[in-house]
């Protein structure tokens, strides 16, 4: 064979193929048939992006920006349209808090745990959506006031130990 072929396993690839001198054949190590490939194919495909995914971080996805609460009673009550919105919805946070302030039941501290969750998950949106280039000056300030207003909440409404 000519110098810019080589042998491909189909399972794991260039490197494990050996030929056998005899029958003109090449095996990879586990036993499968390899089959030639030219080198000139093999520079021109790139690889998946979910392969350098599993070698740098050994997850496979990652999740995308989501603009909505994953609670749908809590979709309707966080917004991060706007500062004023923000102020709105964590008033309504609050009295949901104090709702459930007295509950000493698991039914109240995990509503808690809820609301505490879903005002997190507003920041870190927001934090993201800061990370986008092309923001005007004016949709930068709004975010950082709306991380600030969510923070200041988040400090003020803290789980306690029972």
């Amino acid at each position: 064979m000519s110098e810019d072929v080589v042998y491909k396993c189909p399972a794991h690839g260039i490197g494990h193929c050996v030929t056998e001198p005899t029958t003109g054949l090449s095996f990879c190590e586990c036993g499968r048939k390899c089959y030639p490939v030219q080198r000139s194919q093999l520079l021109q495909q790139q690889p998946k992006k979910s392969f350098f995914r599993t070698l740098i971080g050994g997850k496979k996805t990652y999740k995308p920006f989501r603009k909505v609460s994953k609670n749908p009673w809590l979709a309707k009550i966080i917004r991060i349209d706007t500062p004023a919105g923000a102020k709105q919805s964590v008033e309504k946070l609050s009295i949901e808090w104090i709702d459930t302030k007295y509950d000493y039941s698991d039914k109240g501290r995990t509503k808690r745990h809820l609301l505490i969750k879903s005002a997190s998950e507003a920041i870190r949106r927001c934090k993201a959506q800061l990370k986008r280039k092309h923001l005007s000056f004016s949709e930068h300030k709004e975010f950082s006031q709306i991380i600030e207003i969510y923070a200041l909440w988040l400090k003020k409404h803290r789980l306690r130990m029972m």
